[in-house]
């Protein structure tokens, strides 16, 4: 059987991971296992409910910071040189945002009267995701989808056009 981890314990060990990132001023501990709440001093909206043992095992759990560090991450993969995927001229910034945009399954407006979004999951949730954002009392004239091949997988890219 394990040792029990006390308060004061859990709060040393999350004091030496997190820092100061977290309040712990208002838990009530029980055990390692029953939810506390916590609250994020960068994002404080409303606290965060989880057990100690998956607040130390994680990245706190708040979910704003996560967020901020996927966007990191994918930020960093797009600046990121690699010798297997040079490219003949430089992106912008634009197209950077364009594709960190895509990379979160943004849909991005092409041009006036049209709305062009992506999936990994197929060409109807592709045209569904793009059709949701079509502004009300507009009538959809045409859909034109393509399949594009990103490292090894497919991801489905559709337009659909409409008439305000």
């Amino acid at each position: 059987m394990a040792a029990r981890i006390t308060k004061d314990e859990f709060l040393a060990r999350a004091q030496q991971r997190f820092g100061d990132r977290f309040d712990y001023s208002a838990i009530h501990y029980r055990s390692y296992k029953s939810p506390i709440k916590i609250i994020c001093r960068k994002h404080p909206v409303q606290p965060i409910s989880i057990t100690p043992e998956k607040h130390l095992q994680t990245t706190g759990g708040c979910r704003h910071c996560l967020r901020e560090k996927r966007v990191e991450s994918l930020e960093r993969e797009l600046n990121r040189q690699s010798p297997e995927r040079q490219l003949e001229r430089p992106i912008s910034q634009v197209q950077r945002l364009a594709l960190l945009a895509l990379l979160l399954g943004a849909a991005l407006p092409v041009q006036a009267g049209s709305i062009t979004a992506e999936s990994v999951w197929s060409e109807d949730d592709a045209t569904q995701r793009a059709e949701v954002q079509v502004p009300k009392n507009s009538t959809i004239t045409d859909t034109q989808c393509e399949t594009i091949q990103v490292r090894n997988s497919d991801r489905y890219r559709c337009t659909v056009f409409f008439k305000p």
